[in-house]
């Protein structure tokens, strides 16, 4: 029986120096990396040696998409396979590359300018992101939204798993929440150094992406196109593409790539 393999992308907490370093001795991965450096007029490896330069979102967020689809086509190169293919965060646009939903030139330039937009969302100093733990996290985390005092300062970004639920918001808003997760015996963790991302404190952010999105030029010749739901409420971090599907046509093809986008906004 032959396996059958999916390969899932890192997002933006996988940053670290060094990052490329295994990977650049193979030439397929090598080839991503020097397309990627051409790109942005730089030699990203050297770029992202440092670490210091990681505390930059451009440079942290380019680090692990090019990265991860070096290693998606180092792995293609020496003749794995894979049926599915999925992205965590940015992950989710080298998904999209590994996948040949869109070029890499394209996301390149997408995922540095987006870095770049993230210096207009709240600084995490103002708000941010925390992880609500433990049974029932998804009913703690929505309650707590609901009692929030600032209506669109406080939201569910995502949920992770059942005991595991993470809330978006002004850092006002998540002490409130915290003090009502603790009351109902939970942990909250705060994730340090995160912006306010999936929620509607980024809203504001989000919309200066659409233009670029509306830019892109999509191929739909060999994927499928799935977002991941969590009880059909909130979307997951992670996006599957499988690969070698039924091509897009007409108006579906349309709905597909409204979806994309829309899904895509989400990620800040």
């Amino acid at each position: 029986m032959t396996a059958r393999v999916a390969v899932v992308l890192p997002g933006e907490s996988g940053a670290f120096a060094g990052l490329a370093n295994p990977w650049l001795a193979d030439d397929a991965a090598r080839a991503v990396f020097d397309e990627a450096s051409a790109v942005i007029g730089r030699d990203v490896v050297d770029w992202w040696h440092d670490p210091l330069n990681l505390v930059d979102a451009s440079a942290a967020h380019l680090a692990v998409v090019v990265t991860g689809v070096a290693g998606y086509r180092s792995l293609t190169a020496a003749g794995v396979r894979p049926v599915v293919v999925a992205g965590h965060g940015v992950g989710e646009y080298g998904a999209l590359v590994a996948a040949g939903a869109l070029r890499l030139d394209q996301v390149v330039e997408l995922v540095h300018w987006r870095g770049d937009l993230l210096a207009l969302s709240p600084r995490p100093s103002c708000a941010g992101m925390a992880a609500v733990i433990g049974p029932d996290a998804a009913d703690v985390a929505r309650a707590a939204v609901a009692r929030s005092t600032t209506a669109g300062a406080l939201a569910v970004a995502c949920v992770d798993g059942p005991r595991q639920v993470v809330l978006s918001g002004s850092r006002e808003e998540l002490t409130r929440a915290r003090a009502q997760v603790v009351a109902a015996g939970l942990e909250m963790v705060r994730l340090p150094g995160r912006d306010a991302c999936h929620g509607p404190l980024m809203a504001s952010v989000a919309a200066h992406l659409d233009v670029a999105l509306a830019d892109l030029v999509w191929s739909t010749n060999s994927w499928e196109y799935f977002t991941v739901l969590q009880r059909g409420k909130t979307p997951h971090l992670a996006m599957l593409l499988r690969l070698h599907g039924l091509a897009k046509q007409g108006s579906a093809s349309k709905l597909c790539f409204r979806t994309q986008r829309d899904d895509l906004r989400r990620s800040f």
